[in-house]
C-alpha cells in the first residue's frame, strides 16, 4: 500500500498545497494560498453562469476546504499518509475547481516555460489510474483499520481518566479476528464498499457525522462516500485491499507480531489478566500517544 509513487504523490500534495506550509516546508510554498484565490475566482465564474447548478457550487465548496484539511508533514509517516489520502483524492478529481485543474491550467498558461517539478509530479500521478487506485485503497484501509483502532485505544473512562493499559487487549483481539475474516474473498468487497466494521463491539470507535461540509469530520465522511462508490467498480482497488488485509492479518507480520502478548494465549490477553497482574501494571505510563500504548507493555 505504501508504494513509493503513491506516497510520493501524497507527500508532494502535503508539501505543495497544504495551507499550513510553514509547518512542513523549509521553502515555504504558498501554492495553497494561490489555490484558494483560484477557488474564489472559479466560484464567481460559476455564480455568473446562467443556470449554474447548486450541486456544482457545493462540490466546489467541498474541494475548496481541502487545502485546510490537508496535513503538512516532514517526511513520510504512515498514519498521516492515510489521513491525507482521502483529501488528496478530493483535490485531484478531474473536475472544475480542483487542485488538478489549477496546476494543469498553470502549466498551460506557462506556454512551454519550465514549470514546477512538484506540479509535474502531481499531474502525472493524478493522471495515472494505478496511482489513484492506490491512493483510494490507502484511504479505505485507514477508514477500516487505523481510525477505529486509534479511537478505541484512546477512549477514556466516563470520568475522563485513562483506562488501564491492559484493557487494550480486547481491542487487538477483535481487530485481528476481523482482519482475517475480511481478508477472505469475497468478504473484502465489504471493505471496499465501506460496509465492513473492524470493531463492532466498540461503538465508541465510530463517530457518526451527519450530512454537510461544515466540519472536517463531515467532509471526511463525504470523501469516503465518494471513494467507496468509485472503488466498487475498480478491480485494481479490490486487488490492493485484499493484499493489504492479508498482509496486515498475517500472523508473522504487522498486527499479530507486535501485539502477540495481548492476543489470545498471550501474557496480557484478556483471559490471562488477573487482579494481581492489573495491580502490577497499574502504574505503567500509557503515554500521550494512543498508538504507542501497546509498546509500553
Amino acid at each position: 500500500m505504501n508504494a513509493t509513487l503513491v506516497d510520493a504523490l501524497i507527500y508532494a500534495m502535503s508539501k505543495y498545497c497544504a495551507l499550513n506550509s510553514a509547518l512542513n516546508s523549509n521553502k515555504g510554498y504558498s501554492v495553497g494560498q494561490k489555490y484558494i484565490g483560484y477557488i474564489e475566482h472559479t466560484k464567481q465564474v460559476l455564480q455568473a453562469t446562467n443556470g449554474a447548478e447548486a450541486a456544482a457550487l457545493e462540490r466546489l465548496e467541498l474541494i475548496g476546504r481541502a487545502a485546510d484539511d490537508l496535513l503538512s508533514i516532514k517526511g513520510i509517516q504512515a498514519y498521516v499518509s492515510a489521513m491525507n489520502a482521502p483529501v488528496v483524492d478530493r483535490l485531484l478529481q478531474p473536475v472544475q475547481g480542483s487542485f488538478l485543474s489549477f496546476v494543469e491550467e498553470n502549466k498551460t498558461l506557462a506556454k512551454g516555460k519550465a514549470t514546477s517539478k512538484i506540479a509535474d509530479q502531481i499531474i502525472a500521478g493524478a493522471r495515472t489510474p494505478e496511482i489513484i487506485a492506490c491512493v483510494r485503497a490507502e484511504a479505505i484501509i485507514g477508514d477500516l483499520y487505523m481510525w477505529p483502532m486509534l479511537q478505541a485505544i484512546k477512549h477514556r473512562l466516563p470520568d475522563r481518566s485513562d483506562r488501564h493499559i491492559l484493557d487494550i487487549g480486547t481491542v487487538y483481539q477483535e481487530a485481528y479476528m476481523n482482519l482475517k475474516y475480511y481478508a477472505q474473498h469475497p468478504r473484502c468487497r465489504l471493505v471496499v464498499s465501506g460496509e465492513a466494521k473492524l470493531l463492532p463491539s466498540f461503538a465508541y470507535a465510530y463517530i457518526e457525522h451527519g450530512p454537510g461540509i461544515k466540519s472536517k469530520g463531515k467532509r471526511a465522511c463525504a470523501d469516503m462516500e465518494r471513494i467507496n462508490a468509485a472503488a466498487g467498480n475498480c478491480d485494481k482497488i479490490l486487488t490492493l485491499i485484499k493484499a493489504a488485509l492479508e498482509a496486515i492479518a498475517d500472523s508473522t507480520l504487522s498486527v499479530y507480531r507486535i501485539t502477540s502478548e495481548v492476543q489470545s494465549g498471550g501474557l496480557f490477553a484478556r483471559e490471562s489478566v488477573t487482579p494481581e497482574l492489573k495491580a502490577k501494571y497499574a502504574g505503567v505510563n500509557v503515554t500521550h500517544t494512543p498508538v504507542e500504548r501497546e509498546f509500553s507493555l
